[in-house]
Formats: C-alpha cells, structure tokens, sequence
C-alpha cells in the first residue's frame, strides 16, 4: 500500500479492471478545468478513468488510487505510470505552489517507488515525462491533444528537468521497500512515531509474503481512518470554536 503522507486522502477502490502495479515511471497531465477536486468525476462519471494524483494551483495534493494500483489515464503506460493531474486550462503555466508539489511528489515517488529522478527516454521507459512527450496521438494518449500545454511543456524542460538532474546526481537515500531486512508486525507497531509505523507496514506488504501483507495492509487500513477521524474531530473543533466566539 503506497499513500502519499502530505496527499489528501480520497481513494477510490480499485476495480476489476485495475491490477496491482509495479510502477516505474509517473507522467505528469493538466486537468483542462479549474477547481478544487476531481474526486467527484473520477469516482461517478469518468467512466472508469482516473489518475492516482491532482495538484490544484495552491499546491494542495489530493490522492485518488493507491499506487499499488493501476489508474487508467495513460492509455499503453497504464501498468507501470503514476498518473498526476494538475488544475489549470490547457493554456497557462504551472504555478509556483505546482512546481513546489511536482518536486516533493517527484521525491516521494523515487523513495517509495524507486522512480528515477530523470526525464524519461522512451514510452516504455522509467523516469518522469508529461503525457504528449512522444506525441499525440501515441502510446501514452489515444488522441490528438497538447497536454500539459505548451507553456507547462517549456516549463518541464526549463524547471523540471534541471531539478531532476540535479537530484539524479546526487546519492539518493535507499526506497522504503528495498530494506536489507523486512521488519515483522510488532516492530513496525512498536515504531515511535505514526509515520515510522506507516513506513515500516509498508515495507511490510511490498516485501513479506502473503499473509504478512495482508496483515499490514489491514494495520494500515486502520491508521489511516484513525488519521480521518482526527482530521474530522479536529475540523468539528475549530467550527464549534468560531461559533462559541461569535
């Protein structure tokens, strides 16, 4: 199970026809729309098509599939690429907070999911690309389009990419799952913090048999609505709060 911990949880089940993944590459669209979410499409009238991610112009993240898992928004790329919506008409640019967002996700995805920090060679290939970087119609996109925009494409090459470079040449600290020794259940619960727990199951389920991934999956499954039922208490709180003070 791989959920972005600074992402905005709001995952959509996989279904029938979304496998499990072993992800390489992510590839990066703009959503041609502006507006907080695309939650509500992707789970009710998409069709069965959505993206792991979307980055609003604030920067916000929200997550929609687990990463373990396939979404469908990248055509013959779809068994191996993370997909990452962002707000914005197909004219205009990335805003700031994006490209702060695109390189933390970049960053977080290469611990996880030991995605290169590189712009990637070929379709089929592993590393970082945006969705008509082999054209359009192609492997990646069934029809003609532009996306990200031709502005966000100059942006790719001219921001981006000089960070990737960078980061690519540079020692990177080892991926979660590649650890030389898979914890057991009580040593991840027995973690001193929640987000050395969650990493710890983690690497649980992408390196223990069966039954052990089952069981943390189930572990994790449960921190994480406790995480949602925090966040709920705490919003409730602060509503409650503002009320008493008018």
């Amino acid at each position: 199970m791989a959920v972005c911990p600074f992402a905005v949880k709001k995952l959509i089940p996989p279904g029938s026809n979304d496998p499990r993944i072993k992800a390489r590459a992510a590839i990066v669209h703009v959503a041609d729309m502006l507006g907080p979410s695309l939650y509500e499409f992707f789970r009710d009238r998409s069709g069965g098509i959505e993206s792991h991610f979307y980055i609003r112009l604030d920067g916000t993240l929200e997550q929609y599939r687990d990463t373990d898992y396939q979404a469908d928004a990248n055509l013959d790329a779809n068994d191996f690429a993370i997909s990452i919506e962002t707000e914005g008409k197909a004219a205009g640019k990335w805003t700031d907070a994006q490209l702060v967002t695109l390189k933390r996700l970049f960053t977080w995805l290469h611990q996880v999911e030991d995605i290169p920090l590189r712009k990637i060679q070929h379709w089929d290939g592993a590393g970082i690309g945006y969705h008509t970087l082999f054209g359009a119609p192609s492997h990646w996109t069934p029809v003609a389009k532009s996306c990200p925009g031709p502005e966000r494409k100059v942006q790719f090459d001219e921001v981006l990419v000089p960070w990737l470079n960078k980061q690519g040449s540079t020692p990177a600290a080892r991926p979660v799952h590649k650890a030389a020794k898979t914890p057991n259940i009580t040593k991840a619960l027995d973690a001193k913090s929640r987000d050395q727990r969650k990493a710890a199951l983690q690497a649980i389920v992408r390196n223990a048999n069966d039954e052990a991934a089952k069981n943390a999956r189930g572990w994790l499954s449960a921190i994480l609505m406790l995480e949602e039922a925090e966040a709920r208490a705490n919003a409730a709180l602060k509503a409650l709060k503002r009320q008493e003070v008018r």
